[in-house]
């Protein structure tokens, strides 16, 4: 975007015409200088709730992670999500992150929550998942590859270089995805990383 003094046009002094009065030189004007603020890595508000209610139903503790979203209700800071995901890792090892988006079921009220699923089949879901996360994750998407009856790959990227996603960031979003998926009544709902399940377990 242009800032508000470089949308409009700028007028000189001089009158049409007319050279400018003796010892008086007309300005020249130099290439405005434009700061970029960079952008503020944010996440989705509603995820972070799915987690805290995920890792309450498997006892974990979520008290040492300040919980105040300070993005506006949809977004919360990055890092927040991050101390989340870590502070479960540390009570109950990687294993445990798949299982939090179980916390979607205790979430029902949540409008995001309904926008998601109110979808009536798999493919749905993941359509709806795309036209929202442009809105509530400021790095991370979800690509979809190979989709075969039944069953699908996805990726979980980086929209920016070097911000690439962690492992334990690849696993709460599948395990939220799956969780969605059984919540619109699928079943025997299953996931594998390079050939080896890791849900159920």
């Amino acid at each position: 975007f242009a800032p508000d003094h470089l949308r409009r046009p700028v007028y000189s002094n001089v009158r049409n015409q007319e050279d400018p009065p003796a010892g008086r030189r007309r300005r020249r004007l130099g290439r405005p200088r434009l700061r970029c603020q960079p952008m503020t890595e944010f996440a989705s508000a509603a995820m972070v709730r799915v987690l805290v209610h995920g890792m309450q139903s498997l006892g974990l503790d979520t008290s040492a992670v300040q919980l105040q979203p300070t993005l506006g209700d949809a977004k919360v800071r990055l890092d927040l999500k991050q101390q989340l995901v870590g502070s479960a890792v540390r009570q109950a090892g990687l294993s445990c992150l798949v299982k939090l988006g179980r916390g979607v079921h205790l979430n029902v009220d949540d409008p995001t929550h309904r926008a998601l699923t109110s979808a009536l089949y798999a493919g749905d879901i993941i359509d709806r998942w795309w036209r929202l996360e442009r809105y509530v994750h400021s790095l991370h998407r979800i690509e979809v590859g190979d989709v075969h009856a039944g069953e699908a790959v996805l990726r979980h990227v980086s929209r920016e270089p070097g911000s690439a996603p962690s492992p334990p960031e690849d696993l709460v979003v599948l395990g939220v995805l799956l969780a969605l998926l059984e919540a619109i009544g699928l079943q025997d709902v299953w996931a594998q990383i390079e050939g080896q399940r890791i849900y159920p377990e």
